[in-house]
């Protein structure tokens, strides 16, 4: 008996009904990698992200360092839950990426120290170089009269 939409009692599409193969599928998959059901997994994942805290906003260094260890977070989980993916080969392939985001993101974080750091030389350079000023303090100009 093909299936219906509950709202209408009409028949689903070929797409409708492909949709929601895939939604089964995916859930029986899930159900698999963690032994009972899909909640165990979000369960799971809450559990894990808890461990890693919120994202700290105080500096980027601490916010480079939380945003590795939530990664890290996610290859474990990736990793402990293999049949979340199709195949042994897409793991891999998703494990290779994010490992690889995490260098990029080390990168990013010294390229920006390295321009603070350039940036404040440049400053205490352009501070040394100033001569003191002692004469009269500046005084505004004030702007033309206007014409008529």
């Amino acid at each position: 008996m093909p299936s219906k939409d509950p709202k209408t009692g009409k028949r689903l599409s070929g797409a409708a009904q492909d949709k929601r193969a895939k939604q089964k599928l995916e859930a029986e998959r899930i159900a698999e990698a963690t032994g009972g059901s899909p909640h165990d997994l979000q369960n799971l994942i809450k559990a894990a992200f808890a461990r890693v805290g919120p994202p700290p906003m105080q500096s980027t260094g601490s916010l480079i360092t939380w945003g590795a260890k939530m990664q890290a977070t996610v290859i474990w989980l990736a990793a402990q839950n293999p049949a979340l993916f199709d195949s042994l080969a897409s793991l891999l392939r998703f494990e290779a990426d994010a490992i690889a985001k995490l260098g990029m993101i080390r990168d990013k974080a010294k390229e920006q120290e390295d321009i603070k750091k350039a940036l404040g030389r440049d400053k205490k350079r352009r501070d040394d170089e100033r001569p003191e000023y002692d004469g009269p303090a500046p005084t505004s100009i004030p702007p033309p009269p206007r014409r008529g």
